[in-house]
């Protein structure tokens, strides 16, 4: 799992794009049947390619970057405002945001159909604990009833904790 993208231009959601990925990494890390490769060596990896600082990885980039880390498949995404959630009426509800990804396959280049989950930013865990579990359904991982209630749990529900985490 790489950083995702944050399309937007609220600087304050910036950090999402990282902490929602490591949060992904950790659901998925969960499972005995997914080995993942540590954030430290991707984040570097990153760096060294200058990837990081040209927008991330994104699916055409995403083979290359998964052969040279070691991983066969390697999820790569975005956040953004859920345009589809856009009030109508002056007054806005709370925002929405969008995580999309997609796993690309390191071996053949292909990459899956995209995966999208959507909440209310003060409620964004909730999308991407659906989104974790979206990525074990396409990965046709069965999830043991200790797995699927550690991976559901939320490590916090202030999103001011998960900002200053991400």
């Amino acid at each position: 799992v790489v950083p995702l993208q944050v399309a937007s231009a609220d600087t304050a959601l910036a950090p999402l794009g990282y902490g929602l990925a490591d949060l992904l990494l950790a659901d998925l890390a969960r499972s005995r049947r997914i080995t993942v490769v540590e954030r430290v060596r991707s984040d570097a990896l990153l760096r060294e390619l200058s990837l990081d600082a040209a927008g991330g990885v994104d699916s055409v980039s995403a083979a290359r970057v998964g052969r040279l880390l070691g991983a066969r498949r390697l999820v790569v995404g975005a956040i953004a405002p859920d345009v589809a959630a856009a009030p109508a009426a002056p007054a806005p509800p709370a925002r929405t945001l969008r995580i999309d990804a997609r796993i690309a396959d390191v071996e053949t280049g292909a990459v899956e159909r995209g995966l999208a989950a959507t909440a209310p930013i003060d409620r964004i865990l909730d999308a991407q604990k659906a989104l974790a579990f979206r990525v074990f359904d396409l990965l046709r991982v069965a999830l043991s009833p200790a797995e699927r209630a550690a991976i559901a749990r939320r490590p916090t529900r202030d999103l001011g904790a998960l900002l200053a985490f991400s």
